[in-house]
């Protein structure tokens, strides 16, 4: 054979032509023999490519010159890189020469092809079947074994290698171009397919040693499914490519902050955006040509998603302004994440995965506002949009911290008004109600189902208003009966579960607001079905509010309040129920106005127990909640005018006491003195407050003391410093008094806040600025400050009403019991003005000399010189006074 193969070299091409068959049946049997030898095999490659090329028709080439052709020459290159594994590294390097040899002969045969008229990929169909397979091969050598190449000689070898398979890959892209493809020709695009899933296998090894390369490759991909898209419609796999852009996007973005993070040049950071944003127009190119391909593996599509969701989050990432704004500008302001949910996935598997991807604190957000947006998608079905609800409010509390983020999302347009930045919580409920009321009734039932089941097994607070906002926008604008079903609903529930704990306030809250979108009737059929009679039933009267009824049923109430107020102290949850009865009093009775005096007999003679018995309230939800509410009860009285002055004057009087007394214990009292101080801010809207020098001087020195106490805590606390230096800027306003400021100012320290806060009031005013809230994800709950430690309250919700008190709790639950108890110390109902005077004398004199040290206490520090004859002259004056006090009270 290499003898007849020698002979060939020496004849004309008028001698080959003659006997063109048996040389290419020469040439190929060479070719296809694995035992041939190396030089032999290559020496027919260039013999084909260079001179029998020339000789065949085109007709002809596939069969007789291109297929067996290219066939052995893509078995050769792949034994020569078996065989370049398993040698030495200068066996190694003579190897790849044989395979650049190869390139190169091959390169010379693709590039006389364009010499045919004509040429189509049906014509030779070998060219865009065999030779992507062939550089495929070289490219994949090239990436597995470059990084493990030590020496330079051979890292240069193969280099030059990669370079030969390059120049061949831009000649085929060249001839392919130029091609005249019939699309009308089911062959000619089966051809086309195959050679674009070729074209897309590049990628991997493309990527990672020539990203411009690679580039390329994408862009020519692009290029055919644009001009062949009607006939490629069905049959080309645009999934894959789809999914292969999407992880290398991902893999990109995950390098680009792994980059920043070790201070990598602006340069390189900024060549990594350009490769990004480059993929990502590239996914969004395709999926408008390809609508909805995307039909598995959706787990890298939310993770996708991801990057722009959680914009915010990735840009606090980098540092350096510019790339920020590079960021900004190239990638995310130009592919809002919408326009890949539109066009990018099959809506309907897409929405059927959402159910079974499991979140993690990255993609969690996707997968919720992938949810949502999938709610308005038409070609859903609605028992789809049901499950869809589902997943959305089940993974919403991991969400909960991006809403305190800045508002982001647009609004629902309504005709007649701009659309708007808004919040993830709005914008999450108002599409969720949008979709409620087109449901049918077969789905709203599933609905429902979805609703309580979500509401009742989440403990997560945020999750528990998502689902009440929902069912109050059914109740509102759906029928009067509906309404009134999923109020007896909830209002059963509440009562199995009992659910003391916060969790259990946004029970209360849903319960207040469905009973006022009830009419008249249905208010009254609710009266009669949760009759007061029955005990447990007062926790569902402490949720609402009856601005008016009838004589009668007041009198009922009142009766019903009146025993469950006397017969509370034999329950074992007797805070629970004087917390509700309270409430009960504050919504129910205190509307009613003068009609009845049970409420403000009730507040008085609780608030005197627990001032007479010195009472500390401890730091837990339940004991905070009965506070809150006598607190509440307090205001509502003082509001609607039924608290007499000098009944007042009692209450603030016995309400220092209780401050005093939690005052001389350890721990946070921040909850009673705000609590205290959204008291006190009723104090300057009374009618009286502008003539305060004609009202009770003790009832003015209470007003200061108690004011004094609460803002020595609020000056401290930067919760309550605000609320608490606006009520003395109100009470300044409305009093217009000095000395009633001072007196409720005492401490230097308070004082000088409050003319700090004046001052920046003014500023804000003039020059308003928005301010930016930073949030510690990693803080307590926000109810953590009511509790010792956090691991009461982490028992307290994780068992809802049974949960285990510890003992401290229980030596305080039945403290408060005790002093509160009629049993332990009857409650005058009204004392004598002569006992109410020697006790207001008593708490008067008290006062005035703790005040009075402390006075004295600041003479002291001053120096003597720095008294003048009158001053001097003036104390005394006061020493007499207080000598002949002392003298005249030596006795009783």
């Amino acid at each position: 054979m290499a003898v007849a193969i020698s002979e060939y070299e020496s004849w004309s091409e008028s001698q080959i032509e003659d006997k063109l068959q048996e040389v290419l049946d020469s040439i190929q049997k060479v070719l296809l023999d694995s035992e041939s030898d190396h030089e032999m095999r290559l020496y027919c490659v260039g013999f084909a490519a260079e001179r029998i090329v020339q000789l065949v028709p085109v007709y002809e080439a596939e069969d007789s010159l291109y297929f067996p052709l290219l066939s052995g020459v893509k078995e050769f290159l792949e034994q020569v890189f078996a065989w370049a594994l398993s040698e030495e590294p200068e066996e190694r390097i003579m190897l790849l020469s044989i395979a650049r040899a190869l390139l190169d002969h091959t390169n010379t045969l693709l590039q006389y092809s364009a010499k045919y008229d004509g040429l189509g990929p049906g014509v030779i169909p070998s060219i865009p079947r065999v030779i992507p397979k062939i550089i495929q091969a070289v490219f994949n050598f090239c990436h597995n074994e470059l990084p493990e190449t030590k020496s330079d000689v051979a890292k240069e070898s193969m280099s030059l290698m990669y370079t030969r398979g390059k120049n061949l890959l831009e000649t085929l892209l060249s001839l392919v171009e130029n091609m005249s493809v019939h699309p009308h020709l089911e062959d000619e695009i089966a051809i086309l397919v195959e050679l674009m899933d070729d074209l897309t296998n590049f990628h991997e090894a493309l990527y990672a040693i020539d990203l411009k390369a690679c580039m390329s490759v994408w862009n020519f991909y692009t290029k055919l499914a644009t001009d062949f898209a009607q006939h490629l419609r069905f049959s080309l796999r645009v999934e894959n490519a789809l999914l292969i852009l999407q992880r290398a996007a991902i893999e990109k973005f995950q390098n680009l902050i792994a980059r920043n993070s070790s201070n990598q040049p602006s340069k390189k950071l900024n060549k990594m955006i350009v490769a990004i944003s480059f993929l990502v127009k590239t996914i969004h190119t395709l999926a408008n040509l390809y609508k909805n391909s995307l039909k598995a593996e959706f787990d890298t599509f939310i993770e996708f998603l991801s990057i722009f969701y959680n914009k915010e989050d990735n840009l606090k990432k980098f540092g350096d302004k510019s790339i920020c704004e590079k960021l900004e500008r190239d990638l995310f302001a130009a592919n809002p994440p919408e326009l890949f949910l539109l066009s990018v996935p099959d809506h309907c598997k897409l929405a059927t995965a959402l159910t079974s991807i499991q979140p993690n604190c990255d993609t969690v957000l996707s997968i919720v506002l992938t949810a949502t947006y999938l709610l308005e998608v038409d070609s859903l079905e609605d028992e789809e949009k049901v499950k869809l609800v589902g997943t959305v409010l089940e993974n919403l509390w991991m969400v909960e911290g991006n809403n305190l983020c800045q508002d982001n999302l647009e609004s629902v347009q309504v005709e007649g008004s701009s659309v708007q930045l808004i919040a993830i919580y709005e914008w999450i409920l108002t599409r969720i109600c949008r979709v409620i009321s087109i449901l049918s009734p077969e789905d709203f039932q599933a609905l429902e189902t979805t609703l309580f089941q979500r509401y009742s097994s989440t403990e997560n607070m945020f999750t528990r208003q998502m689902v009440s906002d929902i069912f109050c926008f059914i109740a509102r604008y759906g029928s009067s009966s509906l309404c009134y079903s999923l109020l007896m609903t909830v209002c059963q529930v509440y009562l199995q579960s009992m659910d003391n704990t916060p969790n259990g306030a946004v029970t209360e809250v849903l319960i207040r607001r469905l009973f006022n979108f009830l009419d008249g009737e249905e208010k009254l059929t609710w009266i009669e079905e949760f009759v007061l009679d029955k005990p447990d039933n007062i926790v569902l009267w402490s949720c609402i509010e009856i601005d008016e009824m009838n004589t009668s049923l007041l009198t009922k109430i009142e009766n019903a309040l009146e025993k469950v107020y006397n017969e509370a102290f034999e329950r074992d949850d007797y805070i629970h129920t004087l917390t509700c009865l309270i409430d009960c009093h504050t919504g129910v009775l205190v509307n009613q106005h003068s009609k009845t005096q049970l409420t403000n007999r009730m507040c008085l003679e609780i608030w005197q127990r627990l001032a007479e018995n010195l009472y500390s309230p401890p730091h837990n939800y339940q004991t905070s909640q009965f506070l809150r509410a006598l607190c509440d009860v307090t205001c509502s009285l003082l509001t609607s005018s039924q608290l007499a002055t000098e009944d007042l004057s009692q209450v603030i009087n016995w309400i220092t006491c209780v401050i005093n007394a939690e005052k001389s214990t350890e721990g946070n009292h921040g909850f009673s003195s705000g609590l205290m101080i959204n008291m006190l801010k009723v104090i300057p809207t009374q009618s009286w407050i502008g003539n305060v020098e004609n009202v009770d001087p003790c009832l003015v020195t209470q007003i200061g003391t108690l004011s004094s106490v609460c803002l020595r805590s609020a000056v401290k606390d930067p919760i309550l410093k605000t609320p608490g230096l606006e009520y003395l800027r109100n009470l300044a306003q409305a009093s217009n008094n000095s000395g009633l400021v001072r007196l409720c100012s005492d401490e230097n320290d308070i004082m000088d806040h409050f003319t700090i806060f004046l001052k920046e009031e003014e500023d804000s005013t003039s020059n308003c600025r928005e301010e930016k809230l930073t949030i510690n994800h990693d803080a307590p709950p926000l109810f953590s400050i009511l509790l010792h430690d956090d691991s009461e309250f982490e028992t307290a919700a994780a068992v809802g009403s049974s949960c285990r008190v510890s003992s401290q709790q229980q030596l305080h639950d039945l403290d408060l019991k005790r002093k509160l108890s009629p049993g332990k110390s009857m409650m005058k109902t009204k004392r004598s003005k002569s006992g109410i005077s020697c006790a207001d004398e008593v708490d008067t004199v008290v006062t005035l000399l703790a005040k009075m040290e402390q006075h004295v206490t600041k003479l002291e520090t001053l120096e003597t010189g720095n008294l003048s004859d009158d001053q001097r002259t003036a104390l005394r004056s006061l020493g007499g006074r207080l000598l002949k006090l002392i003298q005249n009270n030596g006795e009783d």
